[in-house]
């Protein structure tokens, strides 16, 4: 590092790629990490420093440390970003002792403290809410085992971030880094909610838990805003929390219960308004959600019970109802398959598909020169994939890079984000992803790393199934076919 400071070299990061955008082409880019190691640390650890850092990298792309708590991942896809966390953690810890000791703060600034930092907040965030769910279905071990672990991260965190602070270059960066999410609020205790004894002993007295409607299971004019009433038997009586999965809105950008009312909630005994509970308005988007919210608590007899929704505000819409502790993590797909395993190709002739490697949580499959023209389907680019449909499999999910288009109407070209999915039919299904600023999906999309687009698999294709995506706007990068 010599006399360069990290901020500088930072600096000389960004200004290397922009000044000479021609060097570092989609199809190197990703070598870029390795180059800038080199110069920073030396030969002799470039190379191991980049494999980590597009390893940490490729985890931040479906979803960043501070937002891993807002995003719906399933309980499966929690393991796995916990393994490679802890990989991770564990790797830089060994890589940093071949580092030489007058790099050594350099290397803790620049690769150290980000890469264990997000390790130790995604295990933070996530076991919290895994210990919850544990709880809530009668795991005292595992529910125990992530609560404990919980403050052994917040311990841990604490630590870290005040080593950067304050013992780094004498203290140089002293009250400079909080290491703590934005969307909650700076303490001295663990923010998150976290099984207790106390807690995992009142799961265990209510009634059981229960989902009490999934749309995206039963057709229902719930979503819809009518009037709908839930029917259920209770094998106790007991007081349990009521929870809502839904998009609703926001007045004033508030986070003020009465301003984020959507439905009526009714039952035998209760009569409230129930409202979105946001951790913070992230982005100050007008929208919550889809997100749960817990909304109020239920005085449930031992027996039968009914619920009725109504006054399901226009703009808002219900997906989920679930009565217990803590609602389940999101259901994992049958298959997930990476954009890149594709069976075959087909480009068009001013524009060939290229996989880039490191572009999103997986390698990225777009369409390249970016001014490429627009298609329709009878002569895009497209790509094949080859699944096994099962009788049980209803849809097919496709993810790409969350982008925007990358010409506005106001530019006089008029272009979209679109892509096609033809699979059992004569006519592909053409979809946009363009999403505005500040609105609910792009919130989600930013959050999570994709957009998402289904198709309900139609009748009759079960077996080996051929799905082709056409790529119709400059921008589309694949990332993802899911089979739900």
């Amino acid at each position: 590092m010599g006399d360069i400071k990290p901020a500088e070299k930072e600096l000389s990061f960004v200004m290397d790629l922009a000044w000479d955008v021609s060097r570092w082409t989609p199809a190197e880019a990703h070598r870029y990490t390795e180059h800038w190691a080199a110069k920073t640390f030396g030969p002799a650890l470039a190379h191991d420093i980049a494999r980590l850092q597009q390893r940490y990298y490729r985890l931040q792309a479906s979803g960043k440390d501070a937002h891993v708590w807002f995003v719906q991942y399933t309980e499966e896809q929690v393991a796995r970003r916990l393994e490679e966390a802890r990989s991770l953690e564990a790797e830089v810890e060994l890589l940093a002792q071949r580092v030489p000791e007058r790099l050594h703060d350099a290397f803790f600034e620049l690769v150290g403290y980000p890469i264990r930092g997000a390790a130790l907040l995604n295990e933070y965030q996530l076991l919290a809410r895994r210990s919850m769910v544990c709880a809530t279905r009668g795991d005292s071990l595992g529910a125990m085992a992530d609560a404990n672990r919980v403050r052994l991260m917040f311990d841990q965190l604490n630590r870290w971030t005040r080593h950067y602070n304050e013992e780094v270059q004498n203290g140089k960066w002293n009250h400079f880094f909080s290491w703590q999410p934005y969307h909650w609020f700076r303490s001295e205790k663990i923010d998150p909610p976290c099984c207790s004894p106390e807690i995992f002993a009142q799961a265990q007295r209510g009634p059981k838990p229960r989902m009490l409607f999934d749309a995206h299971r039963v057709e229902s004019d719930l979503a819809s805003g009518s009037l709908h009433e839930i029917r259920f038997d209770s094998d106790a009586e007991g007081e349990v929390p009521l929870w809502i999965e839904a998009l609703t809105p926001i007045q004033h950008f508030s986070k003020e219960a009465k301003d984020n009312v959507f439905c009526r909630i009714t039952t035998a005994t209760d009569d409230f308004y129930a409202s979105a509970t946001p951790i913070n308005n992230v982005w100050h988007a007008p929208y919550v959600g889809p997100m749960w919210s817990q909304v109020g608590t239920l005085h449930v007899k031992k027996g039968a019970n009914h619920l009725r929704v109504t006054d399901i505000k226009p703009d808002a819409r219900i997906d989920r109802i679930y009565l217990g502790l803590w609602p389940p993590f999101a259901d994992e797909p049958r298959l997930r398959i990476p954009a890149s395993a594709f069976s075959s190709q087909h480009d068009a002739p001013e524009g060939h598909i290229t996989m880039v490697e490191g572009l999103g949580y997986t390698d990225g499959l777009l369409v390249l020169p970016f001014d490429t023209p627009s298609y329709e389907p009878a002569t895009a680019p497209y790509v094949e994939y080859m699944l096994n449909i099962l009788p049980t499999d209803k849809t097919i999910e496709v993810r790409t890079l969350p982008t925007l288009h990358v010409y506005g109407a106001s530019s006089g070209m008029g272009r979209d984000a679109r892509f096609a999915i033809l699979m059992g039919q004569a006519t592909p299904q053409v979809f946009s992803i363009h999403a505005n600023d500040f609105t609910a999906e792009w919130r989600w999309n930013v959050l999570r790393g994709y957009a998402s687009r289904c198709i309900t698999i139609p009748p009759g294709c079960n077996g080996l199934q051929r799905l082709r995506v056409y790529l119709l706007d400059p921008g589309i990068t694949l990332q993802e076919v899911l089979v739900n």
